[in-house]
């Protein structure tokens, strides 16, 4: 190193920068992302009869509008405990007990949906069920219908085919 060198040029201990990165996470954003992300994974699976089904009107205005909670986070986005049918990979499912719903699993997580009768009181229910059970913990039945890589639309198919199939086939 030339004497220039030795007085202008800062020693290789002190060039070091340190980075201490801040995860900002708009919370309300990351709610609404798990819900767009799952309305588009049922829609994918089930069709246009489910997407612009009034029971979704909710959900369509909760995306539509981030900054309003027009759908709580512990109502719509829960953690199943310990090891389910849920928490093991992505999938939808049709949850049938203890209420009517959609379900869409993005492990460790499941994003709950109205199904297609409800009358708009979906959220309030699932708020209801986790009052009245012991520290909002209760048990959800339903069956997988598997995750969509391609845009199957099963009931608008069946639906062409047969038109007298039920919404809720």
């Amino acid at each position: 190193m030339t004497k220039w060198q030795e007085r202008h040029l800062v020693p290789p201990s002190e060039q070091a920068v340190r980075i201490q990165p801040k995860i900002l996470i708009d919370k309300d954003k990351l709610r609404v992302a798990y819900l767009r992300a799952a309305y588009l994974a049922a829609f994918s699976w089930i069709g246009y009869i489910y997407a612009w089904n009034r029971a979704l009107d909710i959900v369509r205005n909760q995306i539509l509008d981030p900054s309003k909670q027009l759908i709580p986070a512990e109502e719509s986005i829960i953690e199943p405990e310990g090891q389910s049918i849920f928490s093991r990979d992505k999938a939808v499912f049709v949850i049938e007990k203890p209420l009517d719903a959609i379900g869409v699993a993005f492990p460790p997580y499941l994003v709950l949906l109205p199904f297609f009768n409800d009358d708009g009181t979906f959220y309030e229910r699932v708020r209801t069920y986790q009052t009245v059970t012991k520290r909002g913990a209760y048990r959800l039945e339903g069956r997988p219908l598997g995750w969509p890589t391609t845009l199957p639309l099963h009931l608008d198919f069946a639906k062409l085919i047969n038109p007298s199939v039920p919404p809720t086939a």
